[in-house]
């Protein structure tokens, strides 16, 4: 059992990891670009999925030109990232948007959210 605590342990802590290096990129990306970042859930790899469940899908860091947070034909995409199938991610940000953006300044456009793990 102590062997399979430390295994979930690591695994959520390099998930974790992940995740962070995915938003500290964004941010650098929207710093560097001089223009908005987003990320956001997606199934296709391609169009931005509805939902604050980020569980088991692709995260789209993509150039957000129209700051809609929906990546549209015209919006080049910087990386796509696959979590893991076990890993649960759930966003849940200030008026319930399922992605995330940074401004030129390397600041969030909504201020307030949590990634949550499990």
């Amino acid at each position: 059992p102590s062997l399979s605590s430390s295994v979930e342990k690591h695994r959520l802590q390099t998930n974790a990891t992940n995740i962070y290096r995915l938003l500290m990129l964004a941010r650098s990306q929207a710093i560097n670009l001089n223009q908005v970042t987003a990320l956001c859930p997606s199934q296709d790899q391609q169009s931005c999925s509805k939902t604050r469940d980020w569980s088991a899908k692709h995260i789209l860091l993509f150039v957000d030109k129209n700051f809609d947070g929906e990546r549209d034909a015209n919006e080049d995409i910087v990386k796509i990232s696959k979590l893991p199938q076990q890993q649960l991610v759930h966003y849940r940000a200030f008026q319930n948007k399922s992605y995330l953006q940074f401004l030129p300044s390397g600041i969030t456009i909504i201020k307030m959210g949590t990634l949550a793990f499990a």
